[in-house]
């Protein structure tokens, strides 16, 4: 985490998943403070992004096992900053 935070303060962008892991149900899980330590005492903008569309494909744990036979379209979104 003070890596991320250093990279943050020397203009360099990060990008994590706040809820600290890839979901086994296919649902966003609750977000865990890690994101909150990173960004204490630095003022950088945060873009909220989502991705859609992962679930059953090869980073998902769809069928109780990760799988690298299955590939499903995902998209990318996101959100005007916020600081």
């Amino acid at each position: 985490m003070r890596e991320a935070t250093q990279a943050l303060q020397n203009g360099e962008l990060v990008c994590i998943f706040p809820e600290g892991q890839m979901t086994r149900i296919g649902q966003m899980l609750p977000f865990r403070r890690g994101m909150e330590r990173i960004m204490k005492g630095v003022d950088v903008p945060i873009i909220p992004v989502n991705l859609d569309g992962v679930w059953g494909s090869i980073f998902s744990f769809a069928g109780g096992r990760f799988s690298v036979e299955t590939a499903a379209a995902s998209s990318l979104s996101s959100a005007r900053h916020v600081r």
